[in-house]
């Protein structure tokens, strides 16, 4: 009776040894693909702080590049103003000179009849007219004397104002100019100041992209890694992690005949490939079987590595076979059975 139970404490010590390795494959695998998920978490949140940093340059330069604009605009205002000013210089320039003709002429009228001695004082006007040779003479030349002096005075006293008008605007106008004299220092500084601002902030821009560029493509391999895990996880498992997806393509009493074809072709490791056939994925499809049958199961460019289009695949072959009246049966395009 000890010998017997001794027997079979033997027996059971020998006998869970041989059962831990395939335990601790799957416990391995299972934490290969946690810590591969903690990598994809970890990459998503630095890709996530790495496009934040990208909008904030973004932004920044937004800004920078509309103060540009408003200075721009100031300028641009200054200088439509100098503008409007010099012509209006210009025109009462010309009004000038023409007073100054009108001015000169009246006084060339009233030289050639005598009436300048009325202009500079009574006393000559005086003598002009007693020294008339008649009296309507006399009369006449004081009249006309008096006359010239009225529109003489008038164009002076119009000469006056237009040299005055002219005057304040050539001081506005010079006050205009050194205005936009500071406006345009102002604007130089300004504008270094803007092109250095701009190349720190393409700098740091440059350097936030690149960040983002680089957190992007740790991403990709952290995500390409833990899909890896997946499946290697899956390789080790068996077929019967796959029997869902198997009962989604398949009819209920086919389920059990795929998983055994599937253990016998792959053992349920997607990324099988035979070494000498090049069949590939979970029910080892050929090239030429995957073109055509891909396709019919509206798996259209898939790759044969892709497992629920092999499965897919896999089941309108069968389902074809069986339609078809296929020689060997169901399975008849596979080398295993059920």
């Amino acid at each position: 009776m000890q010998l017997r139970r001794l027997s079979l404490l033997l027996l059971a010590g020998l006998l869970v040894p041989a059962l831990v390795p395939g335990a601790a494959l799957r416990a391995s695998a299972q934490t290969e693909v946690d810590r591969a998920a903690d990598e994809v978490a970890r990459a998503d949140a630095e890709r996530a702080e790495a496009q934040r940093l990208v909008d904030a340059w973004a932004a920044r330069r937004g800004t920078v590049l509309d103060r540009v604009i408003a200075a721009l605009f100031s300028l641009e205002q200054t200088n439509t103003q100098l503008e409007t000013a010099t012509f209006e210089a210009f025109d009462l320039r010309e009004e000038i000179f023409d007073a100054e003709a009108r001015v000169a002429r009246l006084r060339e009228i009233t030289e050639n009849r005598a009436v300048v001695a009325y202009m500079t004082g009574t006393a000559s006007v005086a003598f002009s007219v007693w020294s008339a040779s008649n009296f309507e003479q006399s009369v006449l030349l004081e009249e006309t004397a008096a006359t010239a002096q009225r529109a003489d005075t008038r164009e002076l006293a119009n000469l006056i104002a237009q040299r005055d008008r002219l005057a304040d605007l050539q001081e506005g106008y010079r006050r205009t100019q050194e205005r936009l004299q500071v406006l345009r220092e102002d604007a130089e500084i300004q504008g270094h100041t803007l092109q250095e601002l701009f190349a720190a902030v393409d700098a740091d821009y440059v350097l936030s992209y690149e960040g983002l560029r680089q957190a992007d493509a740790d991403y990709q391999r952290a995500v390409s890694e833990s899909e890896a895990a997946q499946r290697r996880r899956a390789a080790r498992a068996g077929v019967e992690p796959w029997r869902p997806l198997v009962q989604q393509y398949f009819p209920t009493a086919l389920v059990g005949q795929a998983l055994r074809v599937m253990r016998c072709e792959s053992g349920g490791n997607p990324d099988a490939v035979h070494p000498e056939s090049d069949a590939t994925g979970l029910f080892q499809f050929l090239a030429g079987t995957w073109a055509f049958s891909s396709v019919q199961a509206g798996f259209a460019g898939a790759s044969r590595f892709d497992a629920e289009a092999n499965v897919a695949a896999a089941a309108w072959l069968v389902g074809y076979s069986i339609r078809t009246d296929h020689p060997r049966g169901a399975w008849g395009h596979w080398v295993c059975q059920p």
